[in-house]
């Protein structure tokens, strides 16, 4: 799997917002995962100096390629903390996402707490954040 400097026509070939998905990669750093097409999209938004927020979009062909999806998510954290200077990553997840609260844990995320009623759904979302002493 290759990582290539995001496009936003990555996020159509992955059937995501490409407005949403565009706007975060303008405001960050952004990235994409490729294995002839796009597997997965990511990138981090500066918040304030050294805190950023993660995003991340995943298309059907991630489930095919789990470790090397888990490799290139490794070294797309890696790079952002470098280019960003963080001392602080997190990501707001929502609760339901099973997936994507395994995938926050894996990564060193932890767990700090329930936003209840967070998006214009009412849907509940967790926070989790990793620091860099974690690393």
């Amino acid at each position: 799997m290759n990582i290539v400097t995001f496009e936003s026509d990555h996020v159509a070939a992955l059937g995501g917002n490409i407005e949403r998905y565009t706007g975060l990669a303008e405001k960050g750093i952004a990235y994409t995962a490729m294995n002839g097409k796009p597997v997965f999209c990511g990138g981090a938004v500066t918040i304030w100096p050294g805190v950023a927020e993660v995003w991340f979009l995943a298309g059907p062909d991630l489930k095919s390629h789990v470790v090397s999806g888990i490799k290139a998510a490794r070294a797309m954290i890696a790079d952002g903390w470098a280019r960003l200077n963080l001392h602080r990553l997190q990501a707001t997840v929502k609760a339901s996402d099973k997936v994507a609260v395994n995938f926050a844990q894996h990564f060193g995320f932890e767990y700090e707490g329930l936003l209840k009623q967070y998006n214009p759904a009412k849907e509940d979302f967790i926070m989790f954040a990793r620091l860099k002493q974690w690393i």
